[in-house]
């Protein structure tokens, strides 16, 4: 079975199981997150008291851990969580939100990292750079310029000519072989690697940074992907869904003249409705062994 059909026949799954995916995140895009995996057909609870914390990951069929708008009840209940997690050997997807310009989100990092294994780590290259090697090239949550991978570098930027291009990808291969996992990197080309391969995407629209919460939304597709297959191509389907249908949302949006409201009513209906079909005749990917 090929890549794409294993991205199809996870979709399928996803969809006839319905799986309860458990999601601690911040307050500013909870909503958006909740009605993201809703829209692929998963169950999402968006639990986050320390004193239940724990029981309702027992329940759910993935853990997605948000480091975003952090408070320390949410922390608290992201150790409980990611205990139970540990305990039941369900995927646990990690979004280290503005980890590159916070020393507590870096310190509760390495804290999450030593209670439970994650599955996925998904975030940007200046987050996954400051994971890394401690650096910090960012004052916010967004990636900063001198990390950004854009679609003017050759299709691959594993074998390109940018040393930009390969620091980006070698950051994201690093966090996957040393906290062992898949790790995804978003940006206007996604990379996804497991250590031992990388892959490359380059869908999706500018207005998608034009509204708040789509890296979390990222996060909270990649915890219904990981409910319903293998980390890796859990990771490249999620970002899949959201470049394609990100495309899909902006081409509506502009057809009507209308702006980012519309935008994020047609994301949510592009991410209802895309299929497997869909996601393959759109898909622009290419992928490298290490």
């Amino acid at each position: 079975m090929n890549q794409m059909e294993s991205m199809a026949l996870l979709l399928k799954n996803l969809r006839q199981t319905a799986p309860l995916i458990h999601c601690i995140t911040n307050h500013i895009s909870i909503n958006d997150c909740a009605n993201a995996v809703l829209a692929l057909g998963a169950r999402p609870i968006m639990a986050e008291h320390p004193d239940e914390a724990a029981e309702i990951t027992g329940h759910a069929q993935a853990l997605v851990l948000n480091l975003g708008n952090i408070s320390a009840s949410r922390m608290e209940a992201m150790r409980r969580s990611a205990c139970a997690a540990g305990k039941t050997g369900i995927p646990i997807v990690l979004d280290p939100a503005g980890v590159g310009c916070s020393p507590l989100r870096r310190a509760f990092f390495a804290e999450l990292a030593g209670i439970a294994s994650f599955s996925i780590i998904r975030a940007n290259s200046s987050e996954l750079r400051a994971l890394c090697s401690g650096d910090s090239t960012t004052d916010g949550v967004d990636v900063a310029a001198d990390d950004k991978i854009t679609r003017s570098t050759p299709p691959s930027p594993w074998t390109s000519s940018s040393s930009t291009a390969k620091q980006q990808a070698r950051w994201v291969v690093e966090a996957a072989r040393r906290f062992h996992c898949v790790a995804s990197a978003s940006g206007e080309v996604d990379i996804v690697s497991d250590g031992q391969s990388c892959w490359f995407l380059s869908n999706g629209d500018p207005m998608l940074g034009q509204i708040t919460g789509t890296g979390c939304m990222s996060s909270a597709l990649a915890g219904a992907c990981c409910a319903g297959g293998q980390p890796l191509e859990a990771a490249v389907t999620a970002a899949a869904l959201m470049g394609i249908c990100g495309e899909q949302a902006a081409a509506e949006t502009r057809a009507r003249g209308r702006g980012s409201g519309t935008f994020h009513a047609a994301l949510l209906d592009a991410l209802s409705t895309i299929s497997s079909e869909a996601l393959a005749q759109n898909l622009h990917m290419e992928g490298a062994s290490l």
